[in-house]
């Protein structure tokens, strides 16, 4: 009988497929200044900066996406104005993505009430020249060393309002512990891998709350607090990858058994490998026992009604 390719399953090809399937919805969002081929580039470089985002239920990666496009900012980190995180479900099971903001996507949606002249956040590292003063004449003052900077010690956010008003915020070390502990996504993502930004972000979200803010902001910051306080990052995305390998062994032990009476590989051993796969690479390690062998032992029935089990898999495991 004439065989049948195995068809590889990529995680990347199902993300890059859902995305053009979805290509309508993200237009009809996307601003100006940027467009759906761009933000599929952009998704592209958060995928390879974070592989985890394979993980994550197409339906939460195309939500953050289009998040991401209706307040015109780049999610792939780069520029430090969001980050697309991967998070555990623990109530579906699943691993959601999330879009979380950065300091200089905070300061973006700020600038956006019309009413804020310029806005920053600086960090203050040790060895630094640093006077705060509070008082009827407030006082800020911060010269950067020239040499090597030390510790961070402090942190500011500082808005001029185009009235000729002004606000500051002040934070040290002991409030940044306070707000990365109050984040359960403290020891991964933009946490693990940018503290300074996250230093930044923070001292900009509570200067925040003093200023005004156009409503698309105000729902941006309220939803980045509600994935600070109450959404699980992947546990130890090591020890999913553990599992998921012992799964896969253990599938691959099963299948390499599975012989009929007649010697020849047990049909329905392998379809319910296929039909029982929880994840991809369990998916893909049962799709490769099946043709181990080039399919010799399957009659042509019997291939086809696996290839199109495979495909029906591949969509519901898309999410």
């Amino acid at each position: 009988m004439t065989t049948t390719a195995i068809e590889p399953l990529s995680q990347a090809d199902t993300v890059r497929a859902m995305l053009e399937e979805n290509r309508g919805k993200l237009a009809a969002v996307v601003p100006k200044h940027l467009n759906v081929n761009r933000m599929f580039r952009l998704m592209n470089v958060a995928v390879q900066k974070t592989p985890a985002l394979l993980k994550c239920t197409h339906r939460s990666l195309l939500a953050s996406l289009m998040q991401a496009a209706q307040l015109g900012l780049e999610p792939d980190g780069t520029l430090g104005q969001a980050y697309l995180i991967p998070f555990w479900n623990s109530k579906t099971k699943t691993n959601e993505a999330q879009l979380q903001l950065g300091y200089q996507g905070m300061m973006t949606l700020a600038r956006r009430s019309g009413e804020i002249q310029t806005i920053s956040a600086n960090v203050v590292y040790s060895n630094d020249r640093f006077l705060y003063q509070l008082g009827l004449n407030e006082t800020l003052e911060h010269v950067p060393t020239m040499k090597a900077r030390g510790e961070m010690i402090a942190v500011y956010a500082v808005a001029r309002m185009k009235d000729g008003s002004h606000a500051m915020e002040v934070l040290y070390p002991e409030d940044i512990e306070r707000a990365k502990k109050s984040s359960k996504a403290a020891d991964n993502g933009p946490w693990a891998t940018h503290p300074e930004a996250m230093w930044k972000k923070t001292a900009i979200k509570r200067l925040c709350k003093y200023l005004p803010m156009a409503v698309e902001a105000q729902e941006a910051f309220r939803q980045d607090d509600y994935i600070d306080a109450d959404v699980t990052p992947i546990p130890e995305y090591a020890e999913v990858e553990k599992e998921t390998q012992a799964k896969t062994e253990a599938l691959k032990e099963r299948l390499a058994g599975a012989k009929g009476s007649d010697g020849n590989p047990a049909f329905e051993d392998h379809r319910s490998a296929l039909q029982d796969a929880e994840t991809h690479e369990e998916l893909s390690a049962a799709w490769a026992e099946v043709g181990k062998g080039n399919w010799e032992g399957f009659t042509e029935e019997e291939v086809k009604e696996l290839t199109e089990l495979l495909k029906k898999r591949k969509a519901e495991l898309a999410g």
